[in-house]
């Protein structure tokens, strides 16, 4: 009888053992859930750079990140290069010219708001493109896309505002 006590007192013990860890596994899962959710977010490196992904823009390796920043309701990312030789800063020009065609051609429609305009020695293109009905990234309105070439400074820059 002693023994056979013994063992329900342990079967018991892992029974409510085992279901009190299934529930800290399950509360450990909602925690990396909400992690993940956090770290796409539009304030983070990593949640700009699956918008650029699901958008499918790939920025160049000469371009490096520079920060990511909140602008009334949206986010920017900003990618730059500095001490620009003029080869690596026409590279960088035809690369954004392309990869603004080839978002159109994937149905992006497109408005320029600047096209290569200098303001105090920097020359500035502004697109908002906004992507094809079909298209699941998160954003309201679109991508507003910018680059910056500072011939003086010798550096190019590279935004992509999503709200």
């Amino acid at each position: 009888m002693k023994k056979l006590s013994i063992l329900l007192t342990a079967t018991l013990f892992l029974i409510i053992s085992s279901c009190g860890g299934s529930a800290e596994q399950k509360e450990d899962a909602k925690d990396e859930t909400k992690k993940e959710t956090k770290k796409l977010s539009k304030s983070t490196k990593e949640g700009m750079m699956a918008i650029l992904d699901a958008s499918g823009i790939e920025v160049p390796e000469e371009l490096q990140y520079e920060s990511v920043k909140k602008k009334t309701d949206s986010y920017v990312i900003t990618f730059i290069k500095e001490d620009v030789d003029e080869e690596t800063m026409l590279k960088l020009e035809e690369w954004f010219t392309n990869h603004i065609n080839k978002l159109v051609d994937d149905g992006w429609k497109k408005m320029v708001v600047r096209d290569n305009e200098t303001i105090f020695g920097v020359t500035i293109n502004e697109i908002i493109m906004y992507p094809p009905k079909d298209k699941k990234i998160r954003v309201t309105y679109g991508l507003t896309i910018s680059s910056s070439k500072d011939p003086e400074n010798k550096s190019y820059k590279y935004f992509v505002k999503a709200n």
